[in-house]
């Protein structure tokens, strides 16, 4: 398999030489310095908080957040340390690596084995969003979730901004919000650790958005619209 750091600068290159796409008005400003740097310690530094299956989202590089179109990236993470790194890119059938992880101190190492060599990546869990970077200096994004979707339909609509503005009134009124830790993290686009009014107002911006023609991820909207 290609190195990932080629495979990724590859899959940058080819955007950047087609255009990839003027940010909105979502979508413009620079990325917030919390989204891009790896300063912050992983909320759980035992580990607890990375196993599991993560599924690249967006990358950045220069401090501007944008997808990979046709690009798989997606990352199972063992608690015994292992794992495996699966890659597709152009259509082609994904390949799977095998993979350890670790953490010393505040910072994640994953290394990819492949042909007899490998290659590591250094990243950090903070709310809710793995990040890993190379050695080119680009970051890409994982999560278990869709950001935006939290009835999980696939979409990111006004229907997920009517669930969330319910579940702001339920813990509102004293009750319980009533959402699973997935829905959370997909409910609270702005990573601000609520789930309120300003998230789904988020997303209906964001509904809006597509709807007249827009064509980047939620995900690189929220990063390029923080200030």
């Amino acid at each position: 398999m290609m190195k990932l750091r080629k495979l990724i600068s590859a899959a940058i290159s080819l955007t950047v030489m087609c255009g990839a796409a003027a940010p909105s008005a979502l979508c413009a400003g620079a990325a917030a310095a919390s989204e891009v740097s790896l300063s912050a310690a992983p909320k759980q530094a035992d580990g607890v908080g990375i196993v599991g299956e993560w599924n690249m989202i967006y990358a950045v590089s220069e401090n501007v957040a944008f997808d990979i179109d046709d690009m798989v990236f997606c990352l199972s993470l063992k608690s015994d340390g292992t794992g495996t790194v699966t890659v597709a890119s152009d259509g082609e059938a994904p390949q799977s690596d095998n993979a350890t992880w670790s953490l010393s101190g505040n910072t994640l190492t994953i290394v990819d084995y492949f042909e007899g060599s490998s290659e590591a990546y250094t990243g950090y869990l903070n709310n809710n969003l793995l990040s890993l970077t190379g050695d080119n200096g680009i970051t890409i994004y994982f999560a278990r979730h869709i950001p935006g979707d939290p009835n999980s339909d696939g979409s990111v609509d006004a229907k997920d901004a009517s669930f969330i503005l319910s579940a702001y009134a339920r813990s509102s009124t004293g009750g319980s919000a009533s959402l699973s830790e997935l829905q959370t993290a997909a409910a609270d686009v702005l990573t601000d650790g609520a789930v309120d009014a300003r998230d789904a107002s988020l997303i209906l911006s964001y509904y809006s958005y597509v709807s007249t023609g827009g064509t980047d991820s939620i995900a690189v909207c929220i990063a390029n619209a923080r200030s």
